[in-house]
């Protein structure tokens, strides 16, 4: 008998805070997104004892995403479904023969991958990954991944929790919303538990109310506390949101999967030293590149943001958290938009490298998904893998969860939002 690991993501469903409750697949059928029962029949050709070659898969890819989010696909979102369900035949026929018995499993095909196409989107157009679409490429490592090895280790690397530009534009949210939080705690929990991974670990690095992580805050927000005179009050809510979100993790678990939360310091001790090794002019130029041709753009539009305000000048604080911030505001000096810049890109290349090396799965929730993002994390994921590219296509294993711009509650899967969906 088939079961399911069930993580639902709707807060009012009974099983929302479970950490994860195993249920029949007859259940899981019968049941909606609040575990009511359906009047909705059986799926007509279901094999499920070979669920990747049964015509039946695809209905139940449907009622299973309606299961667990309450959100319908569309008939665009369907044919995503059936391309990468290819891809993983076309896989197990060419090369992936040690994974075969694992990614073709019921567990894996009827568990794992509905919560795949629950959390993240795939786009047939993009070759490099932005605005939350992924490759069909992307999500296939990630589920390869996941059928690879006894353990493996995601991250995700946060912002700074802002408020809404409706609220207060620019600060820090008094306190997280852990129940949106939970949201995508059930989704990763879903794609891990559900897997044949014996055990994962789910880091989330967060910025913290010192002078190094700061470097990596929004920059219009650490202007406008240091010219409104609250950079202790910036500094020690940066230190409180990370506390909270430690102290929170540390009471949530599921079957297999583990959650931490980290300051920067990590990733930051590595970018500092691929800084060194780009001034020596030992990693070529691919960073450079990426840095001056597409992260200049973005930190400048940043920039641009910016809120012209006289400084307090009574305020005195922390050396080095002064020098930091006064390097940040310094908005018309060209050499600090392309330092700017290069710490931007050189973090995401640090983070894919670290992961690379591990061989994890990166799991994107930052606010915003652009290529720089994406072609750097990518470039250092395959040298901590010491892998290359064959194609212009980017599909290492790093998927941004989904971002809804639109009014919340649509019924369909584009109305779903999770990406930093407790700001």
């Amino acid at each position: 008998m088939v079961e399911i690991i069930y993580h639902p993501i709707n807060p009012q469903n009974p099983f929302f805070q479970s950490g994860g409750v195993n249920v029949s697949l007859d259940e899981f059928l019968r049941k909606d997104h609040l575990w009511r029962d359906q009047n909705e029949g059986s799926i007509q050709c279901f094999d499920v004892s070979n669920p990747l070659y049964s015509r039946g898969t695809i209905n139940y890819m449907s009622r299973a995403i309606s299961t667990i989010s309450g959100h319908l696909p569309s008939p665009h979102d369907m044919r995503k479904i059936i391309s990468l369900l290819q891809m993983i035949k076309d896989g197990v026929k060419r090369s992936e023969y040690g994974i075969r018995d694992k990614i073709t499993s019921p567990q894996f095909v009827l568990g794992t991958l509905p919560y795949l196409f629950v959390g993240f989107d795939m786009d047939f157009n993009t070759k490099v990954p932005h605005e939350s679409h992924n490759t069909s490429g992307s999500a296939y490592n990630v589920a390869k991944r996941l059928c690879e090895e006894g353990s493996v280790e995601l991250s995700s690397s946060l912002c700074a929790h802002k408020n809404k530009r409706s609220v207060e534009p620019n600060t820090l949210i008094d306190s997280i919303p852990f129940v949106q939080v939970q949201r995508v705690l059930n989704v990763i929990g879903g794609l891990t538990d559900n897997s044949p991974v014996t055990s994962a670990k789910h880091i989330f690095y967060q910025p913290a109310g010192n002078f190094r992580d700061l470097r990596f805050v929004f920059p219009p927000l650490v202007h406008k506390y240091y010219y409104q005179g609250r950079t202790d009050e910036m500094l020690a809510k940066l230190d409180e949101h990370l506390m909270s979100l430690q102290r929170y993790l540390s009471t949530v678990q599921t079957p297999k999967l583990s959650f931490e939360a980290r300051d920067l310091s990590v990733l930051v001790n590595e970018v500092e030293k691929q800084i060194v090794k780009l001034k020596n002019g030992n990693l070529g130029s691919e960073l450079l590149e990426i840095s001056e041709g597409m992260t200049k753009k973005g930190v400048m539009r940043l920039y641009g943001r910016f809120e012209e305000v006289v400084p307090n000048q009574n305020q005195k604080g922390d050396p080095e958290v002064e020098r930091v911030i006064h390097q940040i505001i310094s908005m018309k000096d060209p050499e600090v938009l392309s330092q700017k810049a290069l710490y931007e890109t050189v973090l995401y290349y640090s983070w894919g490298l670290l992961t690379g090396q591990n061989n994890g799965i990166g799991i994107g929730l930052e606010v915003d998904h652009e290529k720089y993002q994406t072609l750097a994390w990518d470039l250092g994921w395959r040298r901590g893998r010491e892998t290359h590219a064959n194609n212009p296509v980017v599909d290492s294993p790093l998927i941004f969860a989904r971002k809804n711009r639109k009014v919340q509650g649509h019924k369909n899967l584009k109305g779903l939002s999770l990406r930093e969906s407790w700001r």
